[in-house]
């Protein structure tokens, strides 16, 4: 394994010899790089260290005027702290992601899942954190574990969906479809489009269940598994370490848009549709600036939105109908964090997100300014971690009195109709901060000393391997035990004495507003990619080639004309949203540029 200091000075000897702009438009690349977001980071790392590339072989441009696309800190938020921005989460046990934390010793810890869409809640906490779930229809707040028909069906129905087959279902049935059928209330129903689809970026009325089930195998039953992560620091560790194998200044171009791609042959043959073939290259990249740059391979980790609007990027020939008609399967809806910042805590300790579904469709004027998802952010002084970190969970509290070096916020997450609604209403992010607070203070008025964790409680959990929620789950347990940990739960809510908690308006100080809009990042555009449930004038009913969630498998093939390939998050198979996935998809294009290409891996002692 080569080290830090000797790659970097490869890079210096690279940059001192690099071409110039002239130059540039006179190379044919081995690869262009389509956006420089994580995918594009990834692919060109395994290029260069798996592959040998030069980084004179490899040019990268990008749209916008920094690198890592959907991953981005915010430095003037908080202070000594970065927020994330964008992807914040890592997903699943055991994963590129995980894998990459572990091997270069960069500390993660658990999280206790709340969101329904990350296979939650959780039946126990997790390092003594958990979740409450808000419903505006009935103004009601509910624990993880409230003894709810109704909130505890909705949780075993969503459980149980990796269960079923794709083909147990048609391509028109959507989430919502299934939830009634299964006899799911409309409060349910609500409350899983706040804590299911809006994590997947998307409404329950349009999520294709042939999709949710896939990924829910992929879970389950592949080797990626359950449970949530964060970096202890932020994903800039990751971003750096990909920046390892990147030469900025010479191999990145930033603010440059890309137009066109045009195809001129395949396999030393006129590529269908295309006017005259190249010898000399395979592509030409052109930007929106009048710039042209030739490549025998391009990799396009473009977002779907971009993919599905040839405004911005179009290809010459154009692509295959199947590609096309894939693009029609999946949506890339609008996302925001809302970070809002506090003097003191108002949340119990412990309480690590909070998933609020909104009232009915008739109180349209409530619904097109909601917040569905909410996590809380604790970052004490070096003074007070022990108050969150104590190995003894009766130790562990807010400080009293309140540190004025500590820093507590929230995040709100907000995708699709929810963030669409605020967007267009509200164009100054002080007023979108504001809907977050008052609506905050309407859910903690609710807050009793019932949705409070007390120490003393799932302590076993907490002792179980990696906060295995099936050591304490009613299936282990007799009628006559689960009647005793009842009686002795009640028991312990009449001694417990809650602390006295401020509303959220009275100790708000400042909020933050990060829009993936069109509007704000049009070579962006959303969040991340759904699929989407078939309808009678959609290809999946049209062919039986096409159907949900299939845009990824065609997107993700072994490349176009065999010159052309993409990766990114939308066309990861068979599961994508999520980081790691971008990760994925990016390692594979890799390697398949790499065999068109003719490149051999280094050895295994160089390259890791």
């Amino acid at each position: 394994m080569r080290t830090l200091k000797e790659e970097e000075e490869d890079i210096k000897k690279e940059m001192a010899t690099f071409v110039g702009e002239e130059d540039r438009q006179q190379t044919v690349y081995e690869v262009i790089i389509v956006g420089a977001g994580i995918s594009s980071l990834t692919a060109n790392h395994a290029l260069r260290t798996k592959y040998g590339m030069s980084h004179k072989e490899i040019l990268i441009l990008e749209a916008q005027d920094y690198i890592g696309g959907r991953i981005r800190q915010g430095e003037d938020f908080v202070p000594n702290g970065l927020i994330e921005l964008g992807a914040e989460i890592l997903h699943g046990e055991e994963t590129v992601l995980t894998q990459f934390g572990r091997e270069m010793g960069e500390p993660m810890k658990s999280l206790y899942v709340w969101a329904h869409g990350d296979g939650g809640p959780m039946e126990a906490p997790v390092d003594r954190h958990y979740g409450l779930y808000y419903s505006a229809q009935n103004d009601r707040l509910l624990r993880f574990d409230a003894e709810d028909a109704d909130f505890q069906h909705l949780n075993e129905t969503l459980w149980k969906i990796p269960e079923h087959q794709e083909s147990d279902f048609s391509a028109e049935t959507t989430l919502e479809d299934y939830l009634r059928a299964e006899g799911c209330s409309e409060e349910m129903i609500s409350m899983a489009n706040a804590g299911f689809a809006n994590t997947l970026c998307t409404k329950s009325n349009i999520l294709s269940l042939r999709q949710v089930i896939r990924w829910g195998h992929q879970w389950e039953t592949e080797g990626e598994h359950d449970g949530d992560f964060k970096f202890k620091g932020t994903f800039r560790a990751l971003i750096n370490y990909l920046k390892r194998a990147l030469v900025e200044e010479a191999q990145v171009l930033l603010n440059t848009p890309v137009l066109s791609i045009t195809r001129h042959c395949a396999n030393g043959k006129k590529a269908e549709g295309a006017k005259e073939a190249a010898p000399d290259s395979l592509v030409t990249v052109a930007t929106v600036d009048g710039r042209h740059f030739r490549a025998k391979t391009v990799l396009v980790t473009a977002s779907i939105y971009v993919l599905q609007h040839p405004e911005l990027l179009h290809f010459v020939p154009p692509l295959p109908a199947q590609y096309t008609q894939a693009l029609q399967m999946v949506t890339m809806n609008k996302a925001m964090k809302v970070f809002t910042r506090y003097s003191a805590p108002f949340w119990p300790v412990g309480l690590q997100g909070m998933i609020m579904a909104p009232p009915s469709a008739e109180a349209s004027e409530v619904r097109s300014a909601f917040v569905p998802e909410c996590w809380f952010n604790a970052l004490p002084c070096a003074a007070h971690e022990h108050c969150y970190t104590d190995p003894d969970p009766s130790k562990r509290r807010h400080p009293d009195p309140i540190c004025g070096n500590c820093n507590y916020y929230v995040t709100g997450f907000i995708t699709s109709d929810f963030a669409g609604h605020l967007d267009d209403t509200y164009e100054d992010d002080a007023d979108i901060c504001q809907v977050v607070v008052q609506q905050l203070d309407r859910v903690f008025a609710k807050l009793t000393k019932e949705h409070h964790l007390r120490h003393n409680e799932y302590l076993d959990a907490d002792h179980a391997k990696d906060g295995d929620a099936d050591s304490t789950s009613s299936e282990s347990t007799t009628p006559e035990e689960r009647a005793e940990a009842a009686a002795k739960k009640r028991q312990q809510l009449q001694a417990f004495e809650a602390p006295q908690l401020p509303l959220p308006s009275t100790v708000y100080t400042n909020g933050r507003v990060q829009r993936w809009t069109p509007r704000r990042h049009p070579y962006i555009g959303g969040g991340y990619a759904s699929g989407l449930a078939a309808t009678s004038s959609s290809p999946a009913t049209a062919t039986t080639e096409i159907g949900p969630g299939d845009y990824a498998r065609i997107l993700s093939a072994k490349g176009l004309d065999d010159c052309v390939f993409f990766a990114g998050e939308g066309v990861n198979f068979p599961a994508g949203a999520t980081a790691h996935a971008a990760m994925e998809s990016a390692m594979r294009a890799a390697d398949n540029i790499a065999e068109q290409l003719q490149r051999r891996p280094l050895d295994s002692t160089v390259a890791k």
